[in-house]
């Protein structure tokens, strides 16, 4: 926190995102910024005279008495904070084969890019894990928490029986521990159905050689599919549950998962497993597309 924001980062936590904000003014103070705009117009933020922020005590009320005394102090915090952000920088190069040897790629849907091995985890000292967690969650393009919770979460994650999923909400993500590893993942919006495809499922894309689906068939979320199971020989059936388990599918996505169904019998879970009827000569051509990056 003490290095300050940084100077560009990417505009969004997503995996393809080009695009950047850039921050050119941070080494240059207010006063300066103030005499070089003398001749602009700019909006002011009416917040930013709000003290009851403590951003603005600080630049309102503290910083004036300071520089009173020490007329140089903003350009020394800053300086502070530049050689604090190198710092941080430098140590985290130093630990990066380190930590990334605990990160496992990941390519589920709505979750982030890389989960975090909850064993490489453990046999590092409290500190070492603090830099493991604030890299995992870097990586994935999402901001370290503030305060104790986050501490008390990877308590529980790391004591919690293995039949246990503690898990965490913060900044539009859910935390969780999930199969001996520590994921990122986003709650989805998904339809109650789609007929016409292709069509965005979540951060996904269904696509199909043809426009609509067949007369008949229809694209359901699995959650409005509870107890239904799939054919997979004649005197062979497949729950829902077993192909979650099999597929090794997270929990925090499969209610989403999209089935295709036809006469309210499921003839395919989307990229996973089809029915064996002959209905599914008609849907090969149908495929589900996922950005693998956290959404």
């Amino acid at each position: 926190g003490l290095r300050g924001m940084p100077a560009s980062r990417p505009l969004t936590r997503y995996a393809d995102e080009t695009r950047l904000i850039i921050r050119p003014w941070l080494s240059i103070t207010r006063a300066h910024l103030a005499v070089a705009a003398r001749s602009l117009k700019w909006i002011e933020d009416d917040s930013n005279n709000d003290q009851t922020f403590d951003r603005n005590w600080l630049r309102h009320s503290l910083i004036p008495l300071l520089q009173a005394r020490y007329p140089a102090i903003e350009q020394t915090l800053i300086q502070t904070s530049q050689n604090l952000s190198e710092d941080y920088e430098l140590l985290q190069s130093l630990l990066q084969p380190e930590l990334n040897k605990a990160l496992i790629p990941t390519s589920w849907p709505a979750t982030g890019r890389f989960a975090l091995s909850l064993d490489a985890l453990a046999t590092q000292p409290k500190r070492m894990q603090f830099h493991m967690l604030r890299h995992w969650l870097d990586v994935n393009q999402h901001p370290m928490p503030q305060g104790q919770r986050i501490w008390h979460w990877l308590d529980q994650c790391l004591t919690a029986g293995a039949d246990r999923q503690p898990n965490m909400a913060f900044d539009g993500a859910v935390l969780q521990r999930h199969q001996g590893a520590l994921y990122i993942w986003y709650e989805q919006t998904t339809p109650d159905s789609v007929h016409c495809v292709p069509d965005n499922w979540g951060r996904g894309r269904l696509t199909a050689d043809q426009r609509a689906l067949p007369n008949g068939y229809q694209l359901i979320p699995a959650k409005l599919a509870a107890g239904r199971r799939v054919q997979r020989k004649p005197n062979h059936s497949l729950s829902l549950k077993n192909i979650w388990q099999a597929n090794n599918v997270p929990p925090w996505l499969r209610e989403h998962w999209p089935l295709l169904v036809f006469d309210e019998e499921i003839v395919a879970v989307i990229g996973l497993v089809n029915d064996c009827s002959l209905l599914c000569d008609e849907v090969d051509n149908l495929s589900l597309e996922w950005l693998s990056d956290a959404t």
